[in-house]
């Protein structure tokens, strides 16, 4: 026959068998959300910091394309002031420059120090 008290020590079981498992259910689930919401702020960051990129790769290039327009309108003018031409070889670093008088002078740029 079950008494009182055995029906009490059978609930206080339950409730500290359910209040571990709520407990152990309540750290999981924190848990995971905070690993979403770490997740998700990385993920911004990441976006915004690509975005900034971008936007000084276009900036950069704009500059590029200006320094080389500029480039090229005072080696047309050389060219067509002084009679100098002066060719520049951008992939192996190398300068030449040739005066109205026919001599040829060949510089190489040094290497850059990284």
């Amino acid at each position: 026959m079950i008494t009182w008290t055995g029906i009490l020590t059978l609930v206080n079981l339950a409730i500290m068998v359910g209040t571990t498992l709520g407990i152990v259910w309540a750290f999981r689930s924190s848990k995971s959300r905070s690993e979403r919401e770490i997740g998700e702020r990385v993920r911004l960051a990441l976006h915004e910091e690509n975005e900034l990129l971008q936007s000084r790769l276009k900036r950069i290039e704009g500059e590029n394309k200006h320094l080389n327009d500029m480039l090229q309108l005072v080696i047309d003018m050389l060219k067509k002031t002084r009679n100098i031409t002066l060719e520049i070889d951008t992939t192996n670093s190398i300068v030449t420059f040739r005066g109205k008088d026919g001599t040829i002078q060949v510089s190489r740029l040094p290497d850059e120090q990284k």
